[in-house]
């Protein structure tokens, strides 16, 4: 089972990395920085909804040192708050299985 969990630290600066870079993706020099999707075990999800008050899940998009974008994802509570480092148990999910380079097998609308 792989683990998707990362840093506050590290989700901040990818966030960030991704803001500040986000109007740059349309430029021909970036036209491999976009997954066509990212594949995450369900564990990582069952971490997320286990949290203390977890009502929802949150996605962010971030970029990695390589400016690939990624999927980050925390629990929400219902005031709509990310849950987060340092609260006990907080968790934030990343490190998915981005296509490419990794991309689903069998045929789906979604990846034909």
């Amino acid at each position: 089972m792989p683990n998707h969990e990362i840093s506050l630290q590290d989700a901040a600066e990818m966030t960030k990395r991704f803001r500040d870079q986000k109007d740059n993706v349309l430029q021909p020099e970036y036209k491999d920085v976009l997954p066509l999707c990212e594949t995450f075990d369900r564990s990582a999800f069952d971490q997320l909804t286990k949290e203390s008050g977890c009502t929802s899940i949150r996605c962010y998009l971030g970029m990695d040192e390589s400016l690939n974008v990624k999927l980050i994802f925390v629990a929400a509570n219902s005031k709509g708050e990310d849950i987060l480092p340092p609260t006990q148990d907080a968790k934030i999910m990343e490190y998915g299985e981005r296509c490419p380079p990794i991309c689903p097998g069998g045929i789906s609308p979604l990846n034909a």
